[in-house]
């Protein structure tokens, strides 16, 4: 019965506080490392940032640590302790036993808050910087770690392409890198893959001196600010290198705002196109009311499928390519990242794959095409790369969009008065933490209400003709997938693993940065 419950908080340690096997098995023997997955060199936090990242912060609103627990975890211990009174009361359990298991649930909690506080993200150590396959630093200096990330992006940049034709020229191969990762890099001078997976903008917001202040929209805005000046200096890296043209840039977000933070975690904003389009609606389907024609904050945040937390900005650069200023309304996914980079290679997979090839919505029609034809060319376009696009939480599908449409079969049950969930840290996406419609699919028209605020009556035309098109989908979708392909997390054992650690048993190590770093990021920034 112990056991029973000690798996379920170590299972809701492993959803919600982020320890699973990718993340930490990764530093026992870098099986889930970069480098072992295609990449020649790795510099980076093979974990996410969060609050705990940073000294006076901690990812949890409750007080401690242990009421934090507590509260994800009550309902375990009320029920053992129920059984066992029960049991008291009846005859069948004696005080004797009833005794131990006090004693046994006293030491599962103690061990369980040693756990989420010593192993999980809640604690600072689990904030590791690796470069290659050895931890280099425990725990991460965040203060000036975009200008650490750039400063390697940019130099291995310089010695992929040969390029340096600007000041950071003097960038060669840094001599932190092994003989192994400068071979690997000098043998591919011709096609190279570079991502920047930046640490940010998420809390804990860091930035350095530089960028301190700067920004009207205080901290976060700061943040966005260094951020676009790391992006800045990576693409003139790309053209000081003369391979501005011959090189594809993605520039996109994992999810919407982490509205769990408040001010730190972003703004899911307004759908900018709607303002511009709001005389379009009004004439072409006169009966919307003039409320859904405001042009409302996208609905819901990070964790969850409304579209504050699905809809990212997606931006590509290849100036001999894609026409500059081009817009495009199609709905697309990180999928077809994939798919279309191994198209422009050449390579065709034999197996299914969920992502489609973008060009054809990007490249230009002939040399004389305009930005303002081709925006005018895609958007007037019959064609979309995807009829549908399927949207799970582990092996559960919940929700679908289908062009204009959007239906949902389960939505987060948010905290009262808000449209997130603050006390449990993220919204859950499964089980108890949603509300299912299963009877009923609740449909949006994000055209026409990008914020998903007045669900589409079921009993109209249009909800039974584009459900029955969803729900045909939907019926083929998942036949087509067998039990073990679905998307899911990957199964762990967290009480076998141990955090990594450096130095050990101190679990404290930092990088020494080299000065060249700094003088480096002065030159660099003064021309921002």
């Amino acid at each position: 019965m112990v056991r029973a419950a000690y798996d379920e908080v170590l299972d809701w340690a492993n959803s919600v506080l982020g320890f699973d096997e990718a993340r930490y098995r990764a530093t026992q023997n870098g099986t889930f490392l970069p480098t072992r997955h295609g990449f020649d060199v790795y510099y980076g936090m093979p974990v996410t940032n969060v609050q705990s990242c940073q000294p006076g912060k901690k990812i949890y609103s409750q007080r401690n640590l242990v009421t934090f627990v507590l509260s994800r975890t009550a309902h375990v211990w009320a029920s053992i302790a129920a059984v066992v009174l029960v049991g008291l009361a009846v005859g069948v359990v004696s005080r004797r036993v009833a005794l131990l298991v006090g004693v046994l649930m006293v030491v599962a909690f103690a061990y369980s808050c040693w756990f989420v506080g010593s192993v999980t993200l809640v604690s600072r150590q689990s904030c590791v910087l690796y470069r290659g396959e050895t931890l280099v630093e425990q725990p991460v200096q965040l203060q000036n770690l975009t200008v650490r990330l750039t400063y390697e992006a940019v130099a291995w940049l310089n010695r992929t392409t040969g390029g340096g034709g600007h000041r950071s020229s003097r960038l060669g191969v840094n001599n932190r890198y092994n003989e192994t990762e400068a071979a690997a890099t000098a043998a591919h001078r011709a096609p190279f893959f570079l991502m920047m997976s930046y640490i940010k903008v998420h809390t804990a917001l860091f930035t350095t001196e530089r960028f301190r202040g700067v920004s009207a929209a205080g901290a976060y805005g700061d943040n966005v600010e260094e951020m676009d000046w790391s992006v800045g200096a990576i693409m003139r890296a790309i053209e000081a290198a003369g391979v501005a043209n011959d090189t594809l840039v993605f520039f996109t977000s994992d999810n919407g705002p982490f509205l769990e933070r408040f001010r730190e975690g972003g703004w899911s904003g307004f759908d900018h196109r709607f303002r511009v389009r709001q005389r379009q609606i009004a004439s072409a389907v006169p009966h919307v009311q003039a409320e859904e024609q405001r042009p409302w904050r996208l609905r819901g945040g990070k964790g969850q499928t409304w579209e504050g937390g699905v809809r990212v900005p997606f931006i590509v650069s290849w100036p001999s390519v894609v026409p500059p200023a081009l817009e495009s309304n199609a709905v697309t996914s990180h999928l077809d990242i994939f798919a279309t980079v191994t198209s422009l290679a050449g390579y065709r997979s034999t197996r299914t794959v969920d992502g489609v090839d973008l060009m054809p919505f990007l490249v230009r029609s002939n040399s004389t095409t305009s930005a303002a034809s081709a925006t005018t060319n895609i958007a007037s376009a019959k064609t979309h790369p995807h009829d549908f696009l399927f949207m799970y939480c582990g092996t559960h599908l919940l929700a679908i969009r289908h062009r204009a449409w959007k239906a949902h079969w389960a939505t987060a049950i948010w905290e009262a008065g808000l449209d997130h969930c603050p006390d449990a840290t993220l919204c859950g996406c499964e089980g108890k933490a949603v509300e299912r419609h299963d009877a009923q699919p609740l449909l949006f028209n994000l055209d026409r209400d990008p914020s998903e605020s007045h669900a589409i009556n079921a009993t109209s035309a249009e909800y039974q003709r584009v459900m029955a098109e969803i729900m045909t989908a939907r019926d083929k979708h998942l036949r087509s997938m067998a039990a073990d392909s679905r998307p899911s997390r990957i199964e762990s054992a967290p009480w076998r693993k141990l955090m990594p650690v450096c130095d050990f048993p101190n679990g404290h190590c930092e990088e020494k940065v080299p000065r060249e770093v700094y003088d480096w990021f002065e030159s660099e920034s003064a021309t921002r």
